[in-house]
């Protein structure tokens, strides 16, 4: 884990191997940016995006993190992309890391974390408050809709829901 490289292909496949295709984040001054899109209710609810050392593209270590608002970072279609699979995943909520090639502008989801740990430790303070109560009221939101329409909260599905007599 975090220790890929990057070679030239196409090469023959060894055992005990993984090869994907590289995707380049990387800005004009070799800055790799990383975009952690929290999202709430199957929707894109924030994103941190961060900001790792030219060459340092497989470390989890991040010079800089930024707070955005999704349609500031996605376009409509991009959101709506999202929206479905995170659908097709059935993740109520969760972090999904994607990344937006520099070479053809499409963005890429590499990997869902049903289990998000929270802001990314570059954040500023102010902005982990403000990524707390945003995540906070809509995962509140989340709980009450479920309830309304008599279903389970998020990730407990199979447990019978008690109902007032």
């Amino acid at each position: 884990m975090h220790d890929g490289r990057v070679i030239a292909g196409p090469c023959l496949p060894r055992p005990g191997y993984v090869y994907q295709r590289c995707i380049d984040t990387a800005d004009s001054t070799g800055v790799r940016h990383d975009l952690r899109t929290l999202c709430v209710g199957g929707r894109p609810l924030l994103v941190w995006e961060t900001e790792k050392a030219p060459g340092s593209q497989f470390s989890i270590d991040n010079l800089r993190a930024h707070l955005r608002r999704p349609d500031d970072v996605f376009t409509p279609r991009e959101l709506a992309d999202i929206g479905r699979f995170c659908s097709r995943m059935g993740l109520d909520w969760g972090g999904l890391d994607i990344l937006r090639d520099r070479g053809d502008g499409r963005i890429y989801i590499v990997d869902v974390n049903k289990t998000d740990l929270g802001p990314v430790i570059a954040l500023s303070w102010r902005d982990k408050i403000r990524s707390m109560n945003l995540l906070g009221a809509a995962l509140r939101g989340l709980v009450a809709d479920r309830l309304a329409r008599g279903l389970a909260p998020p990730a407990m599905n199979d447990l019978p829901i008690a109902t007032a007599a």
